[in-house]
């Protein structure tokens, strides 16, 4: 035989709502780290893209696909070569690593605060 319960909380109703919203604060806050991680890794990368016309680095663009999820993308016919022998991307992301780390922290630390309801 099984016995249910349903809990019910009462208390500060603000922070109820906060925390029923939570889901959606936690979302927002990484989709805006995910825009800026891309920026930041696509920075990165372009700045270790080895440069004869330009037209190589011009090409690099990262797109946020999902929460912590972005995709390196170069349209250059011949990007999978040159990374190939020049590591240019996994590169480019070991120098915005920390950066991005930082951004997706303080994007937690944002919702936490803003679920919390501290100013």
């Amino acid at each position: 035989m099984s016995n249910g319960y349903t809990v019910e909380i009462i208390g500060d109703d603000e922070l109820m709502r906060a925390l029923v919203a939570a889901p959606e604060t936690i979302g927002d806050a990484i989709d805006v780290a995910s825009d800026e991680a891309a920026g930041i890794l696509q920075g990165a990368i372009s700045a270790v893209t080895p440069v004869r016309t330009g037209f190589l680095r011009s090409q690099n663009d990262m797109i946020p696909v999902s929460n912590f999820t972005v995709t390196y993308t170069n349209v250059a016919p011949y990007a999978s070569y040159v990374d190939a022998r020049r590591d240019f991307v996994a590169r480019g992301v070991e120098r915005g690593e920390r950066q991005v780390d930082r951004v997706y922290q303080d994007a937690i630390d944002h919702a936490a605060t803003e679920i919390e309801g501290q100013p």
